[in-house]
């Protein structure tokens, strides 16, 4: 039997949440893609109303905590489609520091088409829901260190969120336990706040 091919790619918002993960994927590994940063950057339109997702910016000075996906190669397509406001980008292995070694014939990572890319506007909202499934990735695979990196690390925080937990516009929106609902919410009220210190949160009701 012919080997599948392998290949990875570096997750660093929702794909670090294995609840979310498409494919049939072969194993993860934990660690740090060198030369990025991570930001609110991505202006979308969908059936579901206007959102502002993260993005991977190229930064000399920057690491971004994530997780890599080892994947069969065949399985590409899906995950293209999934990420389709994003150009599948080359990177190499040793802009990787990986908890364990692994073996893969190309790394990727998923960088925002240049026509998606856009400055703050208002009408292109952080979803909660959106937020939620990335900070659970980041707790359960780094801890509560690990997500309060996540907040700190991210740039763009100033962009308002649209509260829509109880009616979740994210596609694949995961389940929060009460711990991780009130974890998530005091992370978001300490960094998210506009000038006169009120969190500019807009109800998606």
């Amino acid at each position: 039997m012919t080997r599948d091919r392998m290949i990875g790619y570096f997750g660093y918002g929702s794909l670090v949440n294995r609840k979310t993960l498409q494919t049939s994927y072969i194993d993860v590994a934990r660690g740090e893609l060198k030369g990025f940063r991570r930001e609110w950057r991505i202006r979308g339109e969908t059936p579901r109303g206007p959102v502002c997702s993260l993005t991977a910016t190229q930064d000399e000075k920057a690491t971004i905590q994530g997780l890599l996906v080892i994947d069969k190669a065949e399985n590409l397509p899906k995950v293209d489609e999934r990420e389709f406001r994003y150009d599948r980008t080359s990177i190499k292995m040793q802009d990787l520091d990986l908890d364990h070694s692994i073996e893969v014939e190309e790394v990727y990572v998923y960088v925002a088409k240049p026509k998606h890319r856009g400055e703050n506007d208002a009408r292109f909202p952080i979803w909660q829901s959106y937020v939620d499934a990335v900070m659970q990735g980041y707790l359960a695979e780094f801890g509560q260190s690990g997500l309060e990196r996540f907040v700190t690390d991210t740039f763009g925080w100033n962009r308002n969120i649209l509260t829509d937990r109880h009616a979740p516009n994210y596609a694949r929106a995961v389940e929060l336990s009460e711990q991780e609902r009130n974890l998530f919410d005091a992370l978001l009220h300490s960094q998210h706040h506009d000038e006169d210190g009120t969190p500019p949160l807009r109800d998606g009701r």
